[in-house]
């Protein structure tokens, strides 16, 4: 008679479901049945008979990753995954709980596992995997344990993978609060966290070639699975060799660069020169938005400066006070008085292109603001108390269902 591979992680189908034959083998049994040759044999001595070139290698890949199973863990519908790519997959299931959890990528049945926690690798298919492919068994189980890279110092320009969140341009020392619901990037942040590097790339598009790299301050975890995560702006970084991540989110080769790179020869009085003009516009700026009321609230100015740091000196610094410029002007677009310019600032290839783009950024903030200080509406606003304008939604809500409620009883009366 035909002989089983016994693998106590694998039990017989309970219901027709998991048994579309009705012959009580699991498609796992089922396949390593063919390697066995006679009489109840454990998966080490099956793998011993039989030679090494019957096997085929890409049978052993994980269907998620798509590489060598690692730490094999096999659910009852008795396909094998890694461990991290089938705790990943659970993560999907708890953040999307609609869809009646986790999923067997390869034949869609539920997998009836909820938490992480609950995995047990295969003892049995991990000893018959480090005795199959010995070498690359170990060379993967390795870079399963080893911790992320850390990130390289500041003054690095070696290249580094680093994966990449696509969202916003953000600048240096800029501070940004999230909320990551998406499971590519939730399993993005967790990787960090666990890694020890707790930094990843961010930019605005997926085919931006600019970014910068961020670091997270702090991530709480919400009920539902997704986090509330912290972040602040640190070196930007040129982008090459972008690809997919199995987990759906972008993984690139990047080389950081200094702001203040690229300045031509003979350029750099100009360029100072160019920066030093910056500082008068910069000041009439902050001055009409804090006379104005364009802050989100009162001292958003000077929290926003206090987090970007000292402002670096125009003559030594003009790239860098250029990002400085721009970081301060662009946390305000909410509010409709500042252009986006974070783009082009870091798709800049010198110094004085950064100049200039900070230059625009802060006249076309001026001149958006004078001309809505012009405005009725504007000026009817400034007639109401400070103190009052946060309650102005809620007191619109009240007036629309007073007058709703007022007219519903007009159109009722005989």
């Amino acid at each position: 008679a035909q002989g089983s591979v016994a693998c106590p992680c694998i039990m017989p189908p309970s219901s027709g479901e998991n048994d579309p034959r009705g012959d009580g083998v699991s498609p796992c049994t089922e396949e390593f049945a063919g390697v066995a040759a006679g009489g109840d044999l454990t998966m080490q001595d099956a793998a011993a008979e039989a030679p090494r070139g019957s096997l085929n290698r890409e049978d052993f890949d994980c269907p998620v990753c798509h590489d060598l199973l690692c730490e094999p863990c096999v659910p009852p519908c008795g396909h094998a995954f890694c461990r991290s790519c089938l705790s990943d997959l659970l993560q999907h299931a708890a953040l999307h709980p609609a869809s009646g959890g986790a999923k067997c990528p390869v034949c869609r049945r539920v997998l009836h596992v909820t938490r992480a926690d609950n995995l047990l690798v295969c003892r049995e298919f991990d000893l018959l995997l480090q005795h199959v492919f010995g070498t690359e068994y170990s060379e993967r189980k390795a870079q399963q344990s080893a911790p992320m890279r850390p990130s390289a110092p500041p003054d690095s320009t070696v290249p580094e993978r680093l994966p990449i969140f696509v969202l916003d341009a953000t600048m240096p020392n800029q501070h940004l609060h999230l909320h990551v619901f998406e499971p590519r990037y939730v399993i993005m942040v967790r990787r960090a966290m666990e890694g020890g590097s707790r930094r990843i790339g961010m930019t605005w598009s997926n085919t931006a070639v600019r970014g910068v790299e961020v670091e997270i301050l702090s991530v709480a975890e919400q009920w539902d699975g997704t986090y509330n995560v912290s972040v602040v702006g640190r070196r930007p970084f040129k982008v090459a060799n972008a690809a997919y991540a199995p987990e759906g989110f972008l993984e690139g080769d990047v080389e950081y660069f200094n702001m203040d790179m690229g300045t031509e020869e003979g350029d750099g009085d100009a360029t100072g020169q160019a920066a030093s003009e910056l500082l008068p516009l910069l000041q009439a700026w902050e001055k009409i938005i804090v006379d104005g009321d364009w802050q989100a609230r009162p001292g958003h100015l000077a929290l926003v400066k206090e987090q970007l740091g000292p402002m670096p000196a125009a003559a030594d610094r003009p790239g860098a006070l250029a990002a400085w410029v721009v970081a301060l002007v662009n946390p305000l677009p909410a509010l409709g008085v500042a252009p986006e310019m974070r783009p082009d600032l870091l798709s800049a290839n010198s110094p004085s292109e950064r100049v200039a783009v900070a230059r625009r950024s802060l006249e076309a903030s001026i001149a958006y603001i004078e001309s809505m200080n012009n405005s009725i509406v504007v000026k009817a606003c400034r007639l109401i108390p400070v103190s009052v304008r946060p309650y102005l939604p809620m007191l619109f809500v009240v007036g629309v269902g007073m007058v709703a409620s007022r007219v519903s009883g007009v159109a009722q009366q005989p």
